[in-house]
Parts: C-alpha cells; structure tokens; sequence
C-alpha cells in the first residue's frame, strides 16, 4: 500500500493486528519512513494520543516485489493515478494470488483495476475516517504547528466499509484484531456511487466558495451544490430524482445556524482540513466531475448542466490561481 494517510492507518492497524505491513512509494519518499512515522489519533475535544508506527517494510520499485506472497495489496492512490502505467506493473509482479483493495471514488475505478487483476481477487472499500499529514499549516489546533510532523486520524465507527465478498469479510475481522471497525455491505459499489455524486459535487463547490463553510451554505452557492449533486445522483441511479426543495433548504439553514458548534467541537480545523486534503487530490475532483457528466450524456432523464457549471467554473479558478 502508499504510505500517504489512508495508507498509513490502514497498516497502523493491520500492523496491530498482527500482520507483516509494507508500503510502496516513490523514491523521494523512502528517506521519510526510515525512522518510523509519527502518528496521532485524534479525539474529540482536543485530545489525542501520540506514538511511532514503525516495523514496516518499505519498497519504492514495483520490480523489488516480484518474487514475493503478499496476502493483500491496497490501492490507496486517487483515482487519477491510476490512468499511468505502474498499475499493470504492480499486477505482474504481484501475481494473481494477492486479494486486493481498492478505494478510489470514481465510478470507472473499478473496470480500470479489474484489467490487471483478477476480478475475483478485487474489493472495493469506502473510507469512513478522517486522515491528514499533521500539523496542517496555519492550525492552531489540536496540534501546535511546531508539533513534530506526521500523520492524524479521526476515526468514527464503522471507519470503513467493505464489498459483502470473501475478502471483505475476512479483512473486516482482521482489522477488528487492530482497533479498526469496519462494516461490509451487499451493495457496497452502489453505496460508493452515492456517496461520490452527493460529495464531490458539495466539495467542488466549496471550493468555489474559498473553501468556507459559512460560504457554501450562503444561498448562491448552496443551491449550486444541491442542484449539482441532485444531477450526480441522477446519473449513478440511471433516473431523475426530484427536487427535494423544501428538505435541502432545511438543511441548509441548520448547517448553518451548527456550524459555529462544529467547529468548536471538531478534533481538528475542518476548514484547514478540507482544503488541504481536497486541493492535494485537485486532480481527482475534476475526474469525477468529468467522469458524471460524460455518463450523464445530456439524456431528458439525466441532465447535467450545473454539474457542467461546477466543472468549468472550478477549472478556470484554478487556471487564474
């Protein structure tokens, strides 16, 4: 698996159930877990405990891996790291016998992975936790930006959800060994395609929004995420949903008469989270958004015009920086 900070927890806690943990990643990043990677798990009211994760192995040429039995491979790249070609590589040296996990959001991942692995030996999972590289800049808390750097985790329970197969039951109970709760679900590459077209929309435009919360749930741009994420849906469910005006208005007008609550109460700087860890994944945003839009085709029952708005409204802030 990467070493960036989904992979980090799940080898922390596949490591404390007892497996043999190794992380895959560019040379340029070898040096940084030579000593172990400082780690913080965060909880609520500003707490959180603090150790080393370490013990690991740590390769940063696929070709290293040929020859060798790993019981699981995890994919935690972002779905546009999978358009190059060291996904083939990885699947010829890690052969056929490996189970692998992938997590990426975009709905064409999982055809793109089944082309190099064995689509009997592929599990689809879907993050539930929060992780970040720690302290986040300019974040007072819960860390002092002095604190040494590493990797902090929310975890919520379940912190995970895994396809309803052979494999995800049995990854589900090893991690269980660890401290780490997960769930498996019947139809959980349903779940994932719901879940993406209600969030990556709603993130798209909060980054329109400079990133600030009270500013997305300002009227302007609360009605483009709903209508943008109400287009999303549609496409993944093969039909149009109507307009549940007065319930998205609701909430609306809820989120923000709590936000001053959930800040206070959040581990950590949700703000200073969110535009970390979603301009890091920029790239993916935008293949998402890319990836509804060409499945929604423009047919009478998926129309995907705000969807389009979000797309190219956010390409040109980027362009103008």
């Amino acid at each position: 698996m990467g070493a960036g900070a989904v992979g980090i927890v799940y080898g922390f806690y596949l490591q404390k159930a007892g497996a043999e943990v190794s992380f895959l990643v560019k040379e340029r990043h070898r040096s940084g877990l030579r000593d172990g990677v400082r780690t913080y798990v965060l909880k609520m009211w500003g707490r959180y405990a603090t150790t080393v994760f370490s013990g690991y192995g740590v390769y940063s040429d696929v070709a290293e891996l040929r020859g060798r039995e790993f019981d699981l491979v995890v994919l935690t790249v972002a779905s546009d790291a999978l358009e190059h070609d060291w996904l083939a590589s990885l699947a010829r040296s890690v052969g056929e016998t490996s189970r692998v996990l992938t997590l990426q959001p975009d709905i064409n991942d999982r055809a793109k992975i089944d082309q190099h692995f064995p689509p009997d030996r592929v599990t689809q999972g879907l993050i539930n936790f929060l992780s970040f590289q720690a302290p986040l800049a300019g974040a007072a808390r819960p860390l002092p930006e002095d604190s040494p750097p590493g990797i902090a985790w929310f975890l919520v329970r379940p912190s995970g959800h895994f396809e309803a197969s052979e494999t995800g039951r049995w990854l589900q109970a090893e991690l269980a060994k660890g401290g780490f709760h997960a769930t498996v679900i019947d139809d959980l590459p349903g779940v994932s395609a719901r879940r993406t077209a209600r969030s990556i929309p709603v993130t798209a435009v909060l980054e329109l929004a400079d990133w600030k919360l009270a500013r997305l749930v300002s009227p302007q741009f609360w009605s483009l995420a709903m209508a943008s994420s109400r287009e999303a849906e549609a496409v993944v469910s093969g039909a149009a949903l109507k307009e549940r005006a007065l319930s998205r208005s609701a909430l609306r007008h809820v989120l923000r008469l709590a936000l001053p609550i959930i800040k206070r109460m959040a581990p950590f700087d949700i703000e200073g989270y969110l535009a970390f860890h979603f301009t890091k994944v920029g790239p993916q945003t935008l293949l998402v958004l890319d990836t509804l839009i060409e499945a929604g085709g423009g047919t009478p029952s998926r129309q995907v015009e705000a969807l389009r708005s979000v797309r190219d409204r956010l390409r040109t802030k980027r362009a103008e920086g």
